[in-house]
């Protein structure tokens, strides 16, 4: 009966403690959501890097899964797993500021992935005070360091 505890243990270390694996090719999660809050539409769109196709769908269950519980007023307007992002967003992975604030999520642990989310429908200090928020709320639930990725003066 020691086994079972055990071996989950171990697993649970093998996720959290072994750096993220290198993802050569990646297959990208796309998902865009409209979030009626305060009587305003924002929309939001997050891309993450999965290491391949089963990552990607296994990670896109899970945000649905995510967002059907603990998000009632957003509403999913694509979910999506595709072998390549559209040009403009690639490079929001190399964290360079463009015209909007963005949240950036760099994995630490094999579990976790790299994400990016950007905010529309926000002034800029509107989608700047966000982006903190989210940045505080993640530091509690990942070991990987985030960013908000604020436009270019």
């Amino acid at each position: 009966m020691l086994l079972i505890p055990l071996a989950m243990l171990g697993y649970w270390a093998y996720q959290h403690f072994l750096p993220p694996p290198a993802i050569a090719d990646p297959v990208y999660v796309e998902m865009r959501l409209q979030i009626r809050e305060g009587g305003r539409d924002v929309e939001a769109a997050l891309f993450g890097r999965a290491s391949d196709d089963i990552d990607c769908q296994l990670r896109l269950t899970r945000a649905r899964d995510h967002l059907r519980t603990r998000c009632p007023q957003c509403r999913l307007q694509l979910a999506e797993c595709k072998p390549a992002l559209a040009p403009r967003y690639l490079p929001l992975f190399d964290e360079r500021p463009g015209n909007l604030t963005y949240f950036s999520y760099r994995p630490s642990r094999r579990g976790e992935r790299d994400v990016r989310m950007i905010f529309w429908g926000l002034t800029v200090p509107e989608a700047n005070h966000l982006c903190d928020q989210m940045r505080n709320l993640l530091a509690t639930l990942y070991a990987g360091p985030s960013n908000c990725i604020r436009p270019a003066s």
